[in-house]
């Protein structure tokens, strides 16, 4: 008696089962029936800009300038209808930080005396995962001819770097500056989000070429940066510290195509 109860479950239980796969896969048939101008699109898209590092404490005599990089991706994405769409892609993204040290010593003495340090690493095909929503034309004058897309990048970092380096120079008045670098990268997943606003400089049938304001802030901190500096002693009590995570802001272009209509 129990097992015939526990087979008549288990028919229910897969009639159900058919029945909500039936209806899954004829709502999403439905979907793709009733959305307009479902294409596939490729985009190639370089940005230039700087990177830009959170400062835990600085001490006098270093600051920080934007670390110049740029930001080359490709992407093949899909429109469900003439304003939304979603897509994935590769990237290479130099992420790196740039430091500047004049110490209130040397400034004193009129003494000819500058550093401008970079140092960066290197993201290879990095995943892009992303949605966009294009503005319709009847809209404002402001965003009429845009496109605003939000993405995730994605990489992982599996090395150990960290560089150590001491400098000593000799001042004018016969004293010696001595000053310590420190960087230190360990093994860790870089995860930033992206923003884009794309502005159509040119179109045509399936041809597009956009403008580009492009921001990117990162999550996790990818590189650690310590600068400091002493006269006449090893004393480095006090220091400069930076965080890196891929902070980004720059201008590009892109060029997008959509090469197969499905309807």
């Amino acid at each position: 008696m129990k097992g015939a109860m526990f087979y008549s479950l288990q028919l229910l239980y897969l009639a159900y089962m058919i029945k909500a796969g039936i209806f899954l896969i004829s709502s999403i048939a439905f979907l793709f029936m009733h959305v307009s101008a479902q294409t596939l699109r490729v985009e190639a898209f370089v940005s230039g800009g700087g990177n830009f590092s959170s400062v835990q404490s600085v001490k006098e005599g270093f600051w920080q300038d934007p670390f110049p990089t740029f930001y080359v991706q490709s992407n093949l994405g899909y429109c469900f209808s003439d304003r939304l769409g979603a897509g994935v892609g590769l990237t290479y993204f130099p992420v790196g930080i740039r430091r500047r040290f004049l110490p209130k010593e040397v400034e004193e003495l009129d003494m000819p005396f500058y550093s401008a340090t970079n140092s960066s690493s290197h993201y290879n095909f990095m995943p892009h995962f992303y949605v966009w929503y294009a503005f319709p034309e009847s809209s404002s004058r402001l965003f009429s001819t845009s496109q605003l897309s939000l993405g995730l990048l994605y990489a992982k970092w599996s090395s150990d770097i960290g560089i150590q380096k001491m400098y000593e120079t000799e001042l004018t008045n016969g004293q010696t500056l001595y000053r310590k670098s420190e960087t230190v990268v360990i093994p860790h997943t870089f995860l930033a989000v992206e923003f884009r606003w794309d502005v159509r400089l040119l179109r045509s049938t399936r041809h597009g070429l956009f403008g580009v304001l492009h921001i990117i802030k990162g999550i996790n901190p990818i590189r650690t940066t310590i600068d400091t500096y002493s006269v006449e002693s090893l004393n480095f009590e006090d220091f400069s510290r930076w965080v890196t995570r891929g902070d980004y802001i720059g201008i590009g272009i892109a060029y997008k195509w959509k090469f197969w209509n499905l309807k």
